[in-house]
């Protein structure tokens, strides 16, 4: 991360050279951020994927060796980065914590207006103080969240599945996703939800190609979209909608 930062301090002091009324948001308009992304990320409290390592790379104009040197460098340190803050769940994590209501809780406690309290997560959620207890001391028991001074925290800023594995937890976990697009679709407006498909030829050899552009472009989505400035949860299957409890019945 240092290297992406020293370049891009290094390219804001260039331009403000050449224009002294150059700012650091028009600099962030220039590479495709928001203002708050990119002193996120000068500041070193952002992590940058490699994908949009490459998409600054070019914004910067950077020479083919430039280039080269830029990415190479980033994805050492970005890897190094990746085995101490991530945690794959292998399958018997997953199978214990596979109800939405986990992944919902594990988001919620990164809210700047968090309280901490099953009550809490009960409001947000729409479900029974008494469930989300249960949620909570399952997180807690099995690693994913800990105490500290009174507050949740995540184990590790991010957590990931194996892919290609024949799991039935993550098959159900996939059907729930299902009902849930089911549920959105008929019971949320629009203003709350987004659902949306498309149709095309492509070549089913391809798959893993497909499958890695996808994880860079949730990964993408999450790096200009997430904010601790909300306590709303949304999960997106490429259909986006507020996690909360089914009006026909708790937990679907």
């Amino acid at each position: 991360m240092e290297t992406i930062q020293l370049k891009l301090n290094e390219r804001l002091m260039q331009l403000k050279q050449k224009n002294p009324r150059f700012s650091q948001r028009s600099f962030a308009q220039k590479l495709g951020l928001s203002s708050g992304a990119l002193n996120e990320i000068l500041q070193g409290r952002r992590r940058v994927s490699y994908s949009l390592a490459e998409k600054l790379a070019e914004r910067l104009l950077l020479s083919p060796s430039e280039k080269e040197e830029f990415l190479s460098s980033f994805k050492s340190e970005q890897d190094a980065k990746v085995s101490l803050e991530y945690l794959q769940i292998n399958n018997d994590q997953f199978h214990a914590i596979a109800d939405w209501p986990h992944f919902a809780i594990l988001n919620l406690v990164k809210a700047k207006s968090c309280e901490y309290t099953p009550r809490w997560f009960s409001d947000q959620l729409n479900l029974s103080v008494g469930s989300i207890q249960t949620y909570l001391e399952r997180l807690l028991r099995l690693g994913f969240l800990k105490l500290e001074k009174g507050k949740y925290v995540r184990s590790k800023p991010r957590y990931e599945t194996t892919d290609d594995v024949l799991n039935l937890s993550i098959q159900k976990a996939h059907l729930e996703d299902l009902e849930l697009i089911k549920y959105s679709l008929s019971e949320l407006s629009l203003k709350e939800r987004d659902t949306t498909s498309i149709t095309l030829l492509v070549d089913p050899s391809r798959m893993a190609e497909f499958k890695k552009w996808i994880r860079s472009a949730q990964d993408k989505f999450s790096l200009k979209f997430e904010t601790t400035n909300s306590s709303v949860v949304y999960r997106m299957v490429i259909s986006l909608f507020p996690l909360k409890k089914n009006s026909k019945g708790e937990g679907k």
